[in-house]
């Protein structure tokens, strides 16, 4: 839900814009009887600014802004999967105590699934005990990827660089973080619920009862 106050320097959510062309907008309401189209689809034309310096093609201006914004999709989609997991491991945890044949191996699973999120979330998000200091750390894959957001989506020039070089670490670390995700999923997770499973320990939000 909307926060009931927003401050007013607070900028709105916004997207990469498009290139010049012809478009089309729709109007459709959306109830709880389904979609209606309040009107025919009305064509408009989008066109350059006249500033842009001699030899610039907005099309592939627009086209970077939209690889980060799929970068940006990726690192989001990361993220709250690692939210999920962490929120099923702290129930888990709590479900030790209910679990009699709970043996200490089963803890030290619990604890390296842990950690191997943790580790997942720095490469994501930086370190968050440094940023509530405002210490340096290393730039995590969000950071390469707000440091583009900001730096180019409020202008139509070619993206510079420092720009190019910070979405290609942030591709480049997401596939290498979503190829470590699915391993951890695929491996420490399913053999930590069928741990669990084994154990006889109560059921948990988001955990699958494997056998």
């Amino acid at each position: 839900e909307p926060p009931v106050f927003v401050a007013p320097w607070d900028a709105p959510s916004k997207g990469p814009l498009v290139a010049p062309g012809r478009y089309s907008v729709e109007l459709v309401i959306v109830s709880a009887d389904g979609a209606r189209t309040l009107a025919a689809p009305q064509a408009f034309e989008v066109k350059a600014v006249p500033n842009l310096a001699p030899g610039t093609d907005p099309s592939a201006v627009a086209a970077f802004q939209q690889q980060t914004a799929e970068a940006a999709r990726r690192g989001t989609s990361i993220a709250s999967e690692l939210g999920s997991l962490r929120e099923q491991l702290k129930h888990m945890r709590a479900t030790l105590l209910e679990t009699p044949q709970a043996s200490p191996k089963l803890y030290a699973q619990l604890d390296a699934v842990s950690a191997a999120v943790a580790e997942l979330g720095l490469r994501l998000e930086g370190d968050p005990a440094r940023q509530k200091l405002s210490e340096s750390d290393v730039r995590s894959i969000s950071d390469h990827i707000s440091m583009v957001m900001s730096g180019h989506w409020e202008t139509r020039q070619p993206p510079t660089q420092t720009q190019r070089r910070d979405l290609a670490a942030a591709e480049t670390g997401l596939a290498q973080l979503e190829s470590d995700l699915k391993s951890l999923m695929l491996g420490g997770v399913a053999q930590l619920e069928q741990a669990f499973t084994t154990a006889g320990a109560p059921w948990t939000p988001g955990r699958r009862m494997l056998h």
